[in-house]
């Protein structure tokens, strides 16, 4: 650790941070009936803490707090290379028309997304490739998605482009956590949604809301 008004946390320091981020957030979240009612993700509440309380220490004390992103990149790479295991053809074609609509609205809102960051960067006189990064690539694409394209950007000489991605991609999670959630629960209350049990049991691999992930990401 460098503790000239910075800190500089390593690969392991990083992931214990993260794991008692996790835990921190499971308790929490447990301890407070509200937060599990709108079904706000664990990772989400202790990753807000722990964000909240290094801007805290930069403003309040001049403090930066720096983590370590090569276990990270390793992570995205794994995570994105095992996520479509559990796909299926059938699962698409089972969907049929109502899984056509959403993909088709899916690609609009994707469309829709690029306009309008485009449109915000172009109306501020910054570049249009930064509109992108706070777009799809981010919102849809997720924090490992908004960094391998930042890197190209940044190649090729786009400031900041990374700055921008990772911060657009955690906009992303986390309002994708706070809204997401509380309206996908309370759509299944009202209507008193439940899950077929043979349903349930074709399904491999049914990973928690969100993540993500990037996961959350995601």
């Amino acid at each position: 650790m460098n503790w000239s008004g910075k800190i500089e946390l390593g690969e392991l320091a990083t992931l214990i941070v993260g794991v008692a981020a996790l835990l921190l957030g499971r308790y929490i979240r447990r301890s407070i009936p509200f937060l599990k009612r709108i079904d706000v993700p664990d990772a989400v509440v202790g990753a807000s803490i722990v964000a909240v309380l290094c801007l805290l220490a930069e403003v309040l004390a001049g403090l930066r707090i720096t983590f370590g992103s090569q276990l990270r990149d390793i992570l995205l790479l794994v995570f994105f290379t095992t996520i479509g295991l559990s796909a299926k053809l059938g699962a698409l074609r089972n969907g049929g028309r109502p899984l056509f609509i959403l993909c088709a609205v899916t690609v609009l809102l994707l469309v829709l997304q690029n306009a309008a960051g485009i449109g915000v960067a172009m109306a501020w006189g910054a570049h249009p490739a930064y509109g992108l990064l706070a777009g799809s690539l981010s919102f849809v694409g997720g924090p490992g998605t908004a960094l391998a394209w930042a890197k190209e950007m940044s190649a090729a000489g786009l400031q900041n482009a990374e700055l921008v991605g990772v911060g657009s991609a955690t906009l992303a999670v986390i309002a994708g956590a706070l809204v997401a959630g509380p309206v996908t629960g309370w759509i299944v209350a009202r209507h008193r949604l439940a899950g077929s049990p043979t349903n349930e049991a074709q399904v491999p691999f049914a990973p928690p809301a969100v993540a993500a992930a990037d996961s959350a990401g995601m």
